[in-house]
């Protein structure tokens, strides 16, 4: 007997207003806890030529305050869907994460529900990301969590390090630069 699953959602389409002189379509493709979109982020206008809106999101704690424990939430509901892809089945702390989070609740306390057969290396993407990559850390029993730092160079978009002296021991000791390119460039100085 051949197992299937249905998915009860189906895609959707929100269109955001933006200082009443611009209007972004966005398109939902998968939703697999069924968050809704004006829980996730606002869009915002910026004075950019490439791309004249942001998305603004309301999880991360970056532009916009929000609870601790939406951002904790947050992190835990990616761990629990990191366990489920990879293993193919969601864990039990699931339905408990997903009420809170759209019910919310006194507090939140961060556990380490993600069994030691996992050990994920986790990166956290400086600025806006290290906080997101620690919490999603903090829910595994086993991982390596390292963040990269940013630097805005002259002439040059922003780019992303990764440091020899954060990376696991098990991890061959190179600088990675994460810019524009489409592959992360190898530096073997510093």
């Amino acid at each position: 007997m051949k197992n299937t699953q249905t998915s009860t959602f189906s895609e959707q389409k929100f269109t955001f207003n933006i200082l009443n002189s611009l209007r972004a379509e966005v398109e939902v493709r998968q939703n697999p806890y069924a968050l809704p979109i004006e829980e996730l982020f606002t869009m915002a206008a910026r004075i950019n030529k490439k791309r004249s809106f942001l998305f603004v999101s309301k999880l991360l704690g970056k532009h916009l305050p929000i609870d601790p424990n939406k951002g904790l939430l947050t992190s835990a509901l990616l761990a629990a869907r990191y366990y489920e892809l990879v293993n193919g089945v969601a864990p039990e702390i699931i339905s408990n994460l997903k009420s809170t989070f759209l019910f919310g609740s006194p507090e939140f306390s961060s556990t380490r529900f993600i069994d030691g057969s996992l050990n994920p290396i986790i990166i956290g993407f400086a600025e806006t990301a290290t906080a997101l990559g620690h919490a999603f850390f903090d829910c595994f029993q086993n991982g390596d969590y390292f963040h990269t730092t940013r630097e805005d160079l002259i002439n040059r978009a922003p780019a992303h390090y990764i440091r020899r002296g954060t990376l696991p021991r098990y991890v061959t000791p190179l600088l990675y630069t994460f810019g524009n390119a489409s592959k992360p460039k190898r530096n073997h100085s510093g």
